[in-house]
């Protein structure tokens, strides 16, 4: 199977390249400013299978006997260059700006960082309002703007991703934008979420781009419910859809796909050896 919304690295590897070793926020004195969706909206942990698995090792049993987590592994780990390490940008902009006293006037929250220096300084402008256009709501609209004149694809004043935070619920979505896509609809990856905290949540990705990419309509599922984590993925041009379940703390677990183990669940132990599904 191909990486999954791999193209999310259009944009955010792109913005990767701001650095943001000289970061600087204007700050306001207008109050600390509404709740901010956290970072764990953007975040997910699939340490249990760093690396893509076992296989391979000197001091490991034949890889047979591990063969049921490194199927998993090989499938998940993907994730992590696919989707979390282009995640990063994101996740320290948002940090910089749950840190930062945003200015208000005419019912916009205005959160404004420079990134880089001198001839390579960039902006990143974050606004936010509530349905009512009021000081405070429940529902809050979020826009981030992004001004590169060194990206790959130049920009200015150009909408990198917007989303909505239910800041009573902590359920939301992002909506993720490339300037890179040939069309006038440049929708990249949207997020659905729903965070109590980092260890209850989950995150849905989607690939909607509208341009006929092969990858499009690609959705990925991150549970986190305690220690249990699940991946859910829907490949839509392979009709394939699998499913894997894990520990976060002995990383035991289990992995369900077609085409493998004749389509029934097939587990392993906290040393990733087969054993048989309870």
């Amino acid at each position: 199977m191909r990486v999954s919304i791999k193209d999310v690295a259009l944009l955010l590897g792109a913005l990767a390249l701001l650095g943001l070793a000289a970061m600087a926020c204007d700050s306001g004195d207008d109050g600390p400013g509404p709740p901010l969706p956290p970072v764990e909206t953007m975040t997910f942990n699939i340490s249990a299978f760093q690396g893509g698995g076992d296989a391979g090792k000197a001091d490991d049993p034949a890889p047979g006997e591990k063969a049921n987590f490194n199927n998993a592994a090989a499938r998940v780990w993907w994730l992590n260059t696919s989707i979390a390490t282009h995640l990063v940008v994101p996740v320290l902009v948002f940090g910089a700006a749950a840190s930062t006293e945003p200015t208000y006037s005419s019912g916009i929250w205005t959160w404004q960082f420079s990134v880089g220096n001198g001839a390579n300084t960039s902006t990143a402008v974050l606004t936010g309002w509530f349905d009512s256009e009021l000081k405070e709501g429940i529902f809050l609209n979020l826009s981030m703007s992004i001004t590169c004149p060194g990206c790959k694809t130049p920009v200015s004043d150009y909408v990198w991703y917007d989303g909505r935070f239910n800041t009573d619920g902590g359920d939301g979505h992002w909506q993720f934008y490339s300037p890179e896509i040939a069309n006038d609809d440049q929708s990249l990856v949207r997020i659905e979420y729903d965070v109590t905290d980092a260890s209850n949540k989950s995150l849905v990705f989607t690939n909607n781009r509208a341009d006929a990419h092969e990858d499009a309509g690609d959705v990925i599922s991150y549970i986190r419910a305690g220690d249990q984590a699940t991946i859910e993925v829907h490949d839509q041009s392979d009709g394939l859809d699998y499913e894997a379940h894990w520990s976060i703390t002995t990383t035991e677990g289990s992995l369900k796909v077609p085409g493998y183990n004749n389509g029934e669940e097939a587990c392993w132990d906290a040393q990733h050896l087969n054993r048989a599904c309870e």
